[in-house]
């Protein structure tokens, strides 16, 4: 069977004429076609960091690998459309590989005329088998080409360990580590191993997002006040805030208890 003929099926397939995924098949949602690539990279001993947001009101990457200081962007959907094209031609100036991940075989009668779009533009395409079909997960249909002059420290700068299980590719729950999210977990890290520091040493001894040390000194209380970062208490100390640490509550959040 040709490589085309395993991403399209049949072509008496009538569904085949776009390529959409019915409700009640398989894959039933993108964590369905994003998993098996995790799995498939890691195995290849990429590092593998899900649903990477580095810009406010952004774009937002399913799959971001990296190894050898080579970044490669997947997105991956349930099945071919022009938004998923726009994404993956998206990130060329970010990354050195960029590819797509569909299901292998969803009827879509102009693969054809994808495959043409996506070697033009060196993108690649993974297609990614149901579990019961007995052949491999992972097909790589298109590998991508390199992008020499991308920008590889967009995504460097930003990612942290926690991005590589902190949200699952593709969920539909929108959860993604933000750059708040990053800055509270931060916070919440600092606390729990400074118990009783003051604001400014807090500020000056984590990387935040916010642009200022001065802004930053004034939102972190704040958003410590109204629930935003929780597990940390404040004290007024001499006139002055001291961080403590709720313990309980930052060892579940923190998963160090």
């Amino acid at each position: 069977m040709s490589r085309t003929d395993r991403m399209t099926g049949s072509s008496k397939d009538k569904s085949g004429q776009d390529c959409s995924v019915p409700n009640g098949r398989w894959p039933q949602s993108e964590t369905d076609v994003a998993g098996p690539i995790v799995e498939w990279l890691r195995d290849e001993a990429w590092e593998v960091y899900q649903e990477i947001q580095p810009e406010r009101n952004g774009p937002i990457a399913d799959i971001v690998a990296i190894r050898d200081n080579v970044v490669w962007v997947i997105e991956a959907k349930r099945g071919v459309s022009l938004n998923l094209l726009k994404q993956a031609h998206g990130w060329r100036e970010r990354a050195d590989l960029i590819s797509i991940a569909v299901p292998s075989a969803n009827g879509c009668r102009v693969w054809d005329y994808v495959e043409c779009v996506l070697q033009r533009d060196g993108i690649g395409a993974f297609g990614v088998n149901r579990p019961d079909s007995g052949k491999d997960r992972v097909e790589m249909l298109i590998r991508p080409r390199r992008f020499e002059n991308a920008d590889r420290s967009y995504f460097r700068q930003f990612i942290i360990p926690q991005h590589q299980d902190y949200a699952i590719a593709g969920n539909a729950k929108g959860r993604r580590l933000t750059n708040f999210g990053i800055t509270r977990m931060r916070v919440q890290h600092y606390v729990l191993s400074h118990p009783g520091c003051r604001l400014a040493e807090l500020v000056s001894n984590i990387d935040s997002h916010y642009s200022t040390e001065a802004v930053a000194r004034r939102t972190i209380p704040r958003k410590i006040r109204d629930g935003s970062i929780r597990g940390v208490r404040i004290r007024k100390v001499n006139g002055r805030l001291k961080f403590y640490p709720i313990r309980k509550e930052l060892n579940l959040i923190l998963g160090e208890g």
